[in-house]
């Protein structure tokens, strides 16, 4: 991430960290999961490190913002909307 910014100054480097901590959230309580809701987790993750997802993560403005959505979107879903609450802070919503 701090490579990035390298890169593009205006990459959103706290929306990152924040959904790098969330990730490594979900992941740590995965095991209290269905095994559905492990898939869905494993590839909101695998979303979140694909850099160019469709929306180049590093090289746009707003390129963590899609990741952002997904995470946003995916733990309501699972019935974890709290751990969204500092990504939806960060985003103003």
């Amino acid at each position: 991430m701090r490579a990035a910014l390298a890169d593009n100054e205006s990459l959103d480097t706290r929306l990152g960290e924040i959904l790098i901590a969330t990730a490594r959230t979900m992941l740590r309580d995965a095991r209290t999961l269905d095994q559905e809701q492990q898939q869905w987790a494993r590839m909101a993750v695998g979303l979140l490190i694909c850099e160019n997802d469709g929306n180049d993560d590093f090289r746009a403005i707003d390129g963590l913002d899609d990741d952002a959505k997904i995470m946003i979107s995916f733990l309501e879903a699972i019935g974890q909307p709290a751990q969204a609450q500092p990504i939806r802070e960060h985003l103003g919503r």
